[in-house]
């Protein structure tokens, strides 16, 4: 089985880099090493949306996380996919409302994130404090 190690790294990066091995070998077992419960959590999210089974285990600085593929996901259908051009409108320089510093980091990382998808947005707006 395949150790990805993610323990120095906070999300979303441990769920992009977990995504991307899953993608390079469809349907093989990988153990994904995380740092905090927060990774561990989304990790495990998206293995489940992916079909494979979690099995969580506790280590010295972390958590192990051994994915076994299970029964795959169903395929979407033409009814599923959305079609269109893609916009995003950015009004701030923080996500949501509350801690200003959590906010900023939610948004830093929604905006990392937009690099991974697998179709980019066709547009993106900032205005006011999103500049």
């Amino acid at each position: 089985m395949e150790i990805l190690d993610c323990r120095a790294q906070k999300c979303p990066h441990p769920v992009v880099e977990t995504r991307k091995k899953l993608m390079e070998a469809p349907g093989e077992s990988l153990q994904v090493l995380v740092g905090d419960t927060t990774a561990r959590e989304n990790v495990s999210r998206l293995a489940r949306s992916q079909g494979y089974e979690v099995d969580v285990s506790e280590t010295d600085g972390g958590f192990a996380l051994d994915l076994v593929a299970g029964e795959a996901p169903a395929a979407q259908t033409e009814e599923d996919v959305v079609t269109g051009k893609t916009v995003i409108f950015f009004g701030s320089d923080e996500m949501g409302s509350g801690e200003a510093d959590l906010g900023k980091v939610l948004m830093k990382n929604f905006v990392f994130t937009l690099q991974e998808t697998e179709t980019t947005p066709d547009a993106l707006y900032f205005v006011n404090t999103g500049v």
